[in-house]
Formats: structure tokens, sequence, C-alpha cells
């Protein structure tokens, strides 16, 4: 029952952490309306009412703020008509929740992208509630609040379309130097996220975050398409615009403007250039943003004839004014993941049928309910919170055979057709066994909750975490760590299962230091958000390949050598070798090996190298069955690489 509140008391009601469970049917991913990288969002009845309850990221082991229910409660007396009101919460150990109003027209996100139902007159009034909201945030509250996970997720809309912000505030309920389980250290979403940021928290992180918000209500297109990012894609199209050309920036949806709305356009269109293509020092506040939206503020204030530079591909902040750019004037105004503190036990009881064929296991998975790995998980509590990834949120449950075991709540997806692709997906991987895999036990598919049940390993035993950390993995460590992960590859593109995200935090060593790929099959159906990743062989993950991974375990290969990091100071790892692997494949390997092993066989590091180079630079054919025989040693050097392949290398 809520804790009961006097006439005089005013703040936030507190509940339970099982009345908060209850009121949001358990954490179902039927119940989920929204996410991000501070937590989930589920639909709950609480109090004889819809509410939205907002379950927040926290790892078991990692502190909250002294003083969390104060700052709560502080967040809840921010008032303005553009923010959602918080009316609840509850703080249980690691279980954080938030009570927030409900809007039955959902979020920004539903609207634009989903039900596609939004005409010029609302995406306006929507440009300028947001940023009316925003500035109270920046400039009107104490502390002031930088919301740092601005995107259309976050934008809620009432009966009649008045935008709300949410998620507001809750950089408060972390220590200062605790960083969220997110894809940044200053939080927020690496679509929304400035590319060039300095990693401190600022009001024109958010102000770059709306602009990319802006770009979406023009164009009606999604952050990333097609592997490329929305603020890339635009780039090229804000002066045909500007001069009255339409463009594909201008939503097809959107016709027959008249005159006022054209107006509003161009005001739109500069304030979104301004937002996302001016350095952050020169980048205007919110409020000279939501001025110029209102037609308050001259244009001029935020993007004149100088800053057409910005749409340049080097920009340079100060330049004269002979040598900008200029607009032709047409006389018109309108110009980490961590381990929880548990008792584990070796993985050694299936769940499954197994019956063995060869050297290959073919499994009969185990399907769980809802109810099962709920209770596994008690209630997906954040006590059992591994991490997150670009799935879904990963606990760790004991079965009621005591088994511990990994849950992976999968992440839900928009249309039909990707639902069934990726439910065939799940019982195709659940069907693998081998070695040299983290191994599935089994899955679960009820409706929109989708999970993968597989063997629990720990997921701080990365190859990444002891190739870059204090401890050094010696020679004969690597070698059977590149061939055991290779023979897993090998295994998963026998069964037709493609893995698309092969690098070394994806790869698992047992107490034996026997390497275990995990994470497989599952990339395609997640892509991530615009990357720089040494590691993406391609951008269309929708399209991966055998050729994708080999690629991949390449750059791996280089890691086990060089004992670098992928993007080390001195160059992305492979552009550091590529002027030094000639000299290495004579013999030569010194300067490519790890400085701290001291030990090693050369020819072996040799015919790594040979392998690895074949995976990355060659243009012809090489499969996971070569690389094993090369690894092995039962191909010749000259059949790996030879001299007509030197060529490559510099392609």
């Amino acid at each position: 029952m809520a804790t009961p509140q006097s006439p005089a008391t005013y703040g936030p009601t507190q509940y339970t952490y099982e009345e908060l469970a209850e009121a949001a049917h358990r954490f179902s991913n039927n119940y989920r309306i929204g996410g991000g990288g501070f937590g989930e969002v589920y639909e709950g009845f609480l109090d004889g009412k819809i509410a939205a309850i907002k379950k927040l990221k926290i790892l078991p082991d990692q502190p909250l703020k002294k003083g969390l229910e104060h700052e709560i409660r502080v967040a809840s007396c921010v008032s303005h008509r553009n923010l959602v009101k918080l009316v609840g919460y509850c703080v249980d150990g690691a279980n954080v929740l938030l009570v927030l109003e409900y809007f039955r027209n959902k979020s920004l996100k539903f609207n634009l992208h989903e039900k596609k139902n939004l005409d010029w007159p609302k995406r306006m009034k929507i440009a300028i509630g947001c940023a009316r909201g925003l500035e109270y945030l920046h400039l009107y509250c104490t502390p002031r609040i930088i919301h740092q996970d601005i995107k259309p997720d976050n934008i809620l809309l009432d009966d009649n379309f008045e935008p709300k912000v949410a998620d507001f505030g809750l950089a408060l309920f972390f220590p200062d130097n605790v960083s969220h389980i997110s894809t940044s250290n200053i939080g927020g979403t690496v679509d929304y996220i400035d590319p060039k940021h300095s990693g401190q928290a600022t009001d024109k992180l958010d102000v770059y975050s709306f602009g990319v918000v802006l770009l979406e209500l023009i164009s009606g297109r999604p952050p990333t398409q097609e592997g490329s990012h929305i603020v890339s894609w635009a780039k090229n199209q804000i002066i045909p615009v500007l001069k009255g050309k339409r463009t594909d920036l201008i939503d097809s949806k959107l016709q027959n403007f008249n005159g006022k709305e054209k107006k509003e356009m161009i005001r739109m269109v500069k304030c979104a250039a301004c937002c996302v293509y001016k350095l952050s020092e020169i980048r205007p506040t919110i409020k000279e943003i939501a001025q110029a939206l209102e037609d308050e503020l001259h244009l001029n204030g935020v993007w004149d004839d100088n800053d057409y530079n910005f749409l340049q591909d080097n920009p340079k902040a100060e330049l004269s004014q002979t040598t900008m750019m200029k607009l032709p004037n047409n006389n018109n105004k309108t110009t980490t993941t961590r381990n929880p503190t548990i008792e584990t036990t070796r993985f050694s009881n299936p769940v499954g049928k197994t019956s063995f064929s060869g050297s290959f296991q073919a499994y009969k998975p185990k399907i769980f309910t809802h109810r099962e790995l709920r209770k596994a998980t008690e209630d997906f509590s954040n006590v059992k919170l591994v991490g997150e990834g670009e799935y879904g949120a990963v606990y760790v449950g004991q079965l009621e055979n005591k088994t511990i075991v990994a849950i992976k709540k999968l992440k839900d997806l928009p249309n039909k057709q990707q639902k069934e692709e990726f439910e065939k997906k799940i019982k195709d991987i659940s069907s693998l066994k081998h070695s040299n895999l983290v191994n599935p036990v089994g899955y679960c598919i009820e409706n929109l909750n989708r999970f993968l049940v597989s063997e629990f390993v720990s997921p701080s035993n990365s190859l990444k975490y002891y190739l870059h950390g204090s401890e050094t993995l010696d020679w004969p460590k690597r070698m059977n760590i590149a061939l055991g992960s290779a023979n897993g590859l090998k295994y998963l593109h026998k069964g037709k299962i493609i893995h698309g995200d092969i690098k070394s935090n994806n790869i698992i060593l047992d107490n034996n230091f026997e390497p275990k790929v995990t994470n497989f099959g599952l990339i395609m159906h997640f892509p991530p958000g615009r990357t720089n990743d040494i590691y993406s062989y391609s951008k269309d993950y929708k399209n991966l390949s055998e050729k994708s991974d080999v690629y991949t375990f390449g750059v791996l290969l280089l890691e086990l050598v060089t004992g670098r990091n992928v993007h080390e100071k001195g160059g992305n790892i492979i552009n550091w070798v590529r002027i030094r692997i000639e000299k290495a494949m004579n013999g030569q390997v010194r300067d490519l090996v790890d400085s701290k092993l001291q030990i090693y066989d050369a020819l072996q590091v040799q015919r790594m190298i040979y392998c690895a180079a074949a995976c990355i630079y060659k243009s012809t054919k090489f499969h996971f069955v070569m690389i094993v025989k090369a690894l092995e040693g039962d191909i010749p050097l000259k059949d790996i690489w030879n001299e007509n392949d030197k060529k490559s290398l510099y392609s």
C-alpha cells in the first residue's frame, strides 16, 4: 500500500517495489511503452487510474546518490505545461522507479514514425512546446537541469498534441562519478549525442539533440536509415531548401504549404541547422531557438550568411567574410557491464535434451514461460541486473533446478514481419550448442515478451578485459583463443547463423581461458545507431554476410597480436598495422607483437598476421573453414597471402 500523505504534505507518493511491479504487469513487454538510456517505461494501473511507471537502470553494485529521495522530491516540484509531471516513486535498494503522468497519444516517435499522423501545424506546435519546456529546465530550475536524453521517445503528446518533455532530471539521481548504463559517459542515446562532445553534460548538448529532433520533424525520417545518419544526410539539402527548392529533406506527406507555413518551415530548417552544424561554443541557447521558432527573434540571431561555412566538410569557427560561402539573396526575408555479487554454480546440467552428432551437438532447447523467468529474476529486479546492450537487458537468474543462467530480455521490434523473422532467429539460435559458444539453454516467446536463456558466464571475463587490462595473456593462450573462436564461428556459419558483432568484448573466457563466443545472430535485428567502430564491416546491418564476420575476425586477430585497442592513440588498428605488415610477413614480427609479450612463437605470430591480412584486406573469399586450417598450420602461408595480394593493402 502506498505511503499515506497528510493533507499538508506535498510531493510525490511513495510506493513499494511490489506495488509497482504488480501495477506494471510484472514489467511485461506487452505493456512497455518506451525506454532509453536511463530506463524502461511501462503502462500501469495505479490508485484507480492509468500511470506510466519508469524502472531505472541501476546495477546492483552501482552506488545511489546520497539524498536520492530528496532529489526525487525536488524533481517532482518542477512544473511547466510542456514537462511531464512526476507523481510517485519507489526506492528499494537497487530498484528505483518513478511514477509519471500517462498520455494516451503516446510519444512523438510513435506519431511521427509509426502512426504517421502529424500535419505541419502539429509539428510546429510540438517543436515550439519542446523548446519552451527545455528553456524552463535550462534557465528557471534550481538547480538548472540538463536533460541529456532529448529524443522523440521522450516527447509525449497530450490529447491536443501539446508536447510534454519526459525523463528530465534523471541525471540528478546518480552520483556525478557514475556513468549510466547507456552508450555514453554522459548518458543519452547515440543518435542524438553530439559526436564532438567533450564528455561534460552542458546545455549545448541538449540543443544539439533538439536539432536532430527538428530534422526528424521536417523530414519524417528516423535518425538512422540505411546506415546513414540524418545529420549527415540532411547537410547538402539545407541550402536548396532555403532557396525554395523541394528536396527529400521535406517529408513527402507534407503538401500544399500556405505562405505562413513556408516561412515556418524556413525557420525550423535554420534552427535545426544551427543546432547540429554549429560548433558547441557558438551554438545558440535553447531560449534563442524557441524565440526564433516563434518568430520573436530574427533568424540572423541564430543563423546568418557567415554560418553557411558550417555546411562545408571542414568548417572553421572563424573565417573572414570574403571566404564564406553565402546563400544567394532572393530578396526574401525568410531566408559496462559489471557482475553482481552472487554465488554461482558451474553450468553442468543442461536444461534441454541433447543428442550428439560428430563434434557438434543438435540441441532441443527448453521453452520457458514469462512467469518462470519472472520468478528466476525476482520480477526482473535490478539486484539481478548484469548489464544492458543493443539487444536489451541481461539478468542473472536461478531456475527451479538451482541452475544459474543468464536471461536476456530482448527489445521489441516495430513491425510484424520483423517480429516473425526475429522469433524464427531466436529459435534457431536456441538450438545451437558448441564448446566455443556461450550456449543457449532455451527461450521464451509470449506476445511481445521475447527472452534468450543461456549458460551464465561473467561478462567481466571478456577477452577485452584480459587483453587491455592489467593482466597479460601469454602467447599460447592468445593462439588458443584465436583458434577456439574461429571454431565457434565456423560452427555458426555451418548453421547459417551470421554473428554480425564479432569483437573482443563478445569473446568470453572461462576458467581455463577457453574462448566462448557470445551475442551472435542478433545485431541485424537491433542495428546500432551512428558508429565509427572499426569492427563495423558494413553500415547495412540487415544484410550482413559471412564476409563481414571474416573481416571483423581479422580485426580481432590484430588485437591478439598487437595488444592494441582498436582506436588507440596513433590511429585505428587497421591503418596502424597496414604500414608495418609487410615487414612482419617477411618474418620480422617484433614491431607488431604486443610489447607485454616477451616470449612468443614467431612462426605462429607470422601465421596469425597472414590470416588477419587475408580476412581484412583480401577481396577474394576467405571463410572460417580456411581460417581454422590456416591457424592450425594446415595451409601454406603462400596460399593464405601471396605477392599478388599486396595491392589489396592499398586499395
